[in-house]
């Protein structure tokens, strides 16, 4: 017997089985689940909008569990991986809030990751201003802005995986003490383990090297996420 959580746009049937209907492909699939193998019914949570999203990063910054971002790079190098023009988030709040808390690092090294994403786009040097501009008001010191081309020379091989896939990095984001990734969160990036696939794709050229058990992987964890998402809207 399988228990199941489902959220889906479910109706009752007579009481004793439960119709879920899942979006697949460009149609839909019915499911009939018994009330005896129904764990129960996953429902969204109401949340009311935060008014201002600076506030908002800045009371989660201000409330971690565990040590402040401005005690742990306390003179420290401190690396900050800035999502690209291509994913939509809110680049100047994010800034924002984290910059400030950097002030007191040794030096920080901004990385816009754009994977395999155009290099010079404008959106792209529009962000590279943001940061200029909001880390020349805090009186950021001693930092640098680049933005990742996984085509540059400027690429460090770090070694190779256990199957034998050479792990190759920006090498500005190379040696520092403290890494801030600077992300959005969506329903399909809801698998953790997709979640480090994304993210070292910005910064590395590794999804480029034709090793089919990695891409095999990366279809399959994509085709998860995807599943999950639809779980979840």
């Amino acid at each position: 017997m399988v228990n199941v959580f489902v959220r889906i746009c479910t109706t009752r049937t007579g009481g004793k089985t439960l119709e879920v209907e899942v979006t697949y492909g460009s149609g839909k699939v019915k499911l009939n689940i018994p009330d005896a193998n129904l764990a129960g019914i996953i429902a969204p949570k109401k949340m009311k909008a935060k008014p201002s999203v600076l506030d908002g990063l800045n009371q989660v910054l201000d409330n971690p569990h565990g040590q402040t971002l401005k005690e742990l790079v306390q003179s420290k190098s401190v690396c900050v991986l800035v999502e690209d023009h291509t994913r939509d988030e809110p680049h100047r709040e994010l800034i924002s809030s984290i910059v400030p808390r950097l002030v007191d690092a040794n030096n920080v090294q901004f990385i816009v990751t754009t994977g395999s994403h155009e290099v010079k786009h404008p959106a792209n040097l529009e962000i590279v201003k943001i940061i200029q501009r909001i880390a020349d008001d805090s009186h950021l010191s001693n930092y640098d802005v680049a933005i990742h081309d996984c085509f540059s020379d400027d690429l460090v091989e770090l070694g190779k995986t256990s199957r034998n896939t050479p792990v190759i990095v920006d090498s500005k984001a190379i040696g520092h003490d403290v890494y801030v990734s600077i992300s959005d969160m969506k329903a399909h990036y809801s698998f953790q383990v997709y979640v480090v696939l994304i993210q070292l794709k910005q910064i590395t050229r590794w999804h480029l090297i034709p090793d089919l058990r990695l891409v095999f992987i990366h279809f399959i964890l994509k085709k998860t996420a995807e599943i999950i998402h639809l779980l979840m809207i």
